[in-house]
C-alpha cells in the first residue's frame, strides 16, 4: 500500500511537470505567432521586447509553477507505462502547439489591428490597410491593452493545462489554490501596469474610445480559447485511451501465463475514470 502511494505521487508529480513545461512552450509559441502574424499583415510589433520578456519571464512562470503543486490524481495509477519508447516526433508536437495557439494569436493580432486602425486615422477619413503609423502615444496605449489581453488569454489557457486530458469539469483547476493565487496576482499586476501606463485619469477614457470590434474580440476571445482547448483535450483523451489499451494488450500478451494480472480480469473500459 505504501509503495502504491509512492508510485501514485511520483506519477502525479511527473504529469504536473510535463504540463508546466507544456504551458511554457505553448506561451512561447503563442507570442511568436502574434509577432509573426502582425508583421505578415503589415502591422507594427504588437509587443515590445520588454513586454515579451515580462510575459515569458514573469507571467508564464506565475501560471505554470503552481501546476507543479497540483493535486494527486488517483487515475494516474491506472496508466500503462511502456518501456523503450522514445518521445513523440518533434514535428508532430510542434504542429499541435501551433494549431492550438493559432486561434488566440489571431484574436490578439485582430485586437491590436483594430486599435491601431482606429488610432491611425481620424474617424472622418476612410479606413485603409495597412493603416498609417499611429501617433507614438496611441501606439503605446494599443500595446498596453494588447499586453493585458495577451496575459488574460494565457491565464484562460493555463486552466486547461491542469490536466493533460481531462477538462475543468472533471479536474477543476480551482482546486489548486496556488494556481488561483498565481493567476489572480498575474492579472492584477498587468491591470496595475495598464492603469499606470495609460494614466489613472485617462484609462477609462482610452478604454471607452476603443472601437466596437476590439470590445467584441475582447469578449469573444476567452470563449474561443476555451473551445480550442476543449477540442484538443478531447482528441488527446481519445489518443490516451487507445494508447493505454494497446499497451495493456501488449503487456498481457508478452507475459502470457506469467502475467501478474489474474485470469479473467478485464481491461478497464476507461483509464481516465476515477
Amino acid at each position: 500500500e505504501v509503495l502504491t502511494g509512492w508510485l501514485l505521487q511520483g506519477r502525479s508529480f511527473s504529469a504536473n511537470v510535463r504540463q508546466a513545461l507544456e504551458l511554457e512552450l505553448f506561451a512561447s509559441t503563442l507570442l511568436l505567432l502574434v509577432q509573426l502574424g502582425a508583421d505578415w499583415v503589415g502591422l507594427p510589433p504588437p509587443l515590445t521586447p520588454l513586454q515579451l520578456l515580462a510575459l515569458v519571464a514573469a507571467t508564464t512562470p506565475a501560471l505554470s509553477a503552481p501546476l507543479l503543486l497540483g493535486n494527486i490524481d488517483p487515475r494516474n495509477k491506472k496508466e500503462m507505462v511502456a518501456k523503450n519508447e522514445g518521445p513523440p516526433p518533434t514535428w508532430r508536437h510542434g504542429t499541435r502547439l501551433v494549431a492550438r495557439a493559432l486561434p488566440s494569436a489571431l484574436c490578439i493580432v485582430a485586437l491590436f489591428g483594430s486599435l491601431v486602425l482606429s488610432a491611425g486615422a481620424p474617424a472622418t477619413q476612410p479606413r485603409r490597410w495597412p493603416p498609417p503609423p499611429p501617433p507614438p502615444h496611441a501606439l503605446s496605449a494599443a500595446r498596453q491593452q494588447t499586453l493585458f489581453f495577451a496575459a488574460l488569454l494565457l491565464a484562460v489557457h493555463s486552466r486547461s493545462f491542469a490536466h493533460a486530458t481531462l477538462d475543468g469539469s472533471r479536474y477543476p483547476p480551482s482546486a489548486n489554490l496556488a494556481w488561483v493565487v498565481g493567476a489572480a496576482l498575474a492579472l492584477a499586476v498587468h491591470a496595475c501596469a495598464l492603469v499606470l501606463a495609460l494614466g489613472a485619469g485617462d484609462v477609462l477614457r482610452v478604454l471607452a474610445a476603443s472601437p466596437l470590434l476590439s470590445c467584441l474580440l475582447a469578449g469573444a476571445a476567452p470563449a474561443v480559447a476555451s473551445s480550442s482547448d476543449w477540442l484538443f483535450k478531447r482528441h488527446d483523451r481519445r489518443h490516451f485511451e487507445r494508447l493505454n489499451k494497446r499497451r495493456y494488450l501488449d503487456f498481457t500478451t508478452k507475459l502470457g501465463m506469467h502475467s501478474p494480472i489474474e485470469p479473467g480480469h478485464r481491461a478497464p473500459t476507461s483509464y481516465l475514470d476515477a
